[in-house]
């Protein structure tokens, strides 16, 4: 999942494995010029509407530690990412994908007293991410 959400920079456990950063690339990813006015857990679903955002619905769960692995509690932990589509709400997006307007593609949450944190969001689609290379999820 790590290769299509790109706001979680840290370095983190998942099961075992060391996770990093998303690497340098030409384009993307789209750090929100204007965030949501729904900034939440939720990618999912905006407030006001009543539609869901297209595509598989993935829940994405982490924990926040220090190098010593000690739990980091209060972090705030951010995301952001492409629609199923493959298309950013971001002006300097050139990816001629729809964008669909049930999706946030940001969110944002605090973690518990435990470091852990919770989202809801969608399976990226693959985007550009140079003219001849694409950007794609890990099979979920």
């Amino acid at each position: 999942m790590s290769a299509g959400l790109a706001g979680l920079a840290l370095t983190s456990s998942v099961f075992g494995q060391m996770r990093t950063g998303t690497p340098e690339v030409e384009m993307g990813p789209f750090y929100p010029v204007l965030k949501p006015l729904d900034q939440d857990a939720d990618l999912t679903m905006m407030a006001g509407r009543k539609g869901r955002a297209e595509g598989k619905i993935v829940h994405v769960v982490g924990q926040v530690t220090d190098q010593s692995g000690k739990p980091v509690s209060g972090a705030r932990i951010e995301i952001w990412q492409a629609n199923t589509h493959g298309r950013y709400t971001h002006s300097g997006d050139p990816n001629k994908a729809p964008l669909d307007p049930n999706f946030s593609g940001f969110g944002i949450v605090t973690a518990d007293a435990e470091g852990k944190y919770r989202f809801k969001t969608i399976k990226p689609g693959p985007y550009p991410i140079s003219p001849t290379a694409l950007r794609i999820s890990m099979s979920i």
